[in-house]
């Protein structure tokens, strides 16, 4: 039983290590890239699923006219989601959230709705 090993023994137990705890602003300066990185990749999501259809619930952002809209126009709803309180705005009647005003957009049912045809 000479071989056992000790397993309440850590294996850092031998090793040289210092660990500095970092500041307040490095911290902070942390806290900010990681909302600038969150912002970023939820704005480029949200304008590849606004672009393609909504995840297929049946609706589509289009342009005021009933055209489809561009990628910008998409790009531009997106991060106007950012604006605090946004999803308040929908609860109007008849719901129109900010993002559909400043972007000049609507949702639109596709199965009940009669799209002009694209070219």
């Amino acid at each position: 039983m000479e071989n056992t090993p000790n397993y309440n023994d850590s294996i850092l137990d031998d090793a040289d290590f210092t660990l500095v705890p970092a500041g307040g602003w490095t911290r902070f300066g942390n806290y900010i890239m990681d909302i600038v990185f969150y912002f970023i990749f939820r704005i480029l999501f949200q304008t590849i699923l606004i672009f393609t259809g909504v995840l297929k619930t049946g609706t589509r952002a289009v342009n005021e006219d009933g055209t489809r809209i561009s990628t910008l126009t998409a790009f531009r709803r997106a991060i106007s989601r950012i604006i605090p309180f946004e999803p308040l705005s929908a609860l109007g009647s008849p719901p129109r959230p900010w993002h559909d005003t400043l972007t000049r957009t609507v949702v639109v049912d596709e199965r009940l709705s009669r799209l002009p045809q694209q070219v």
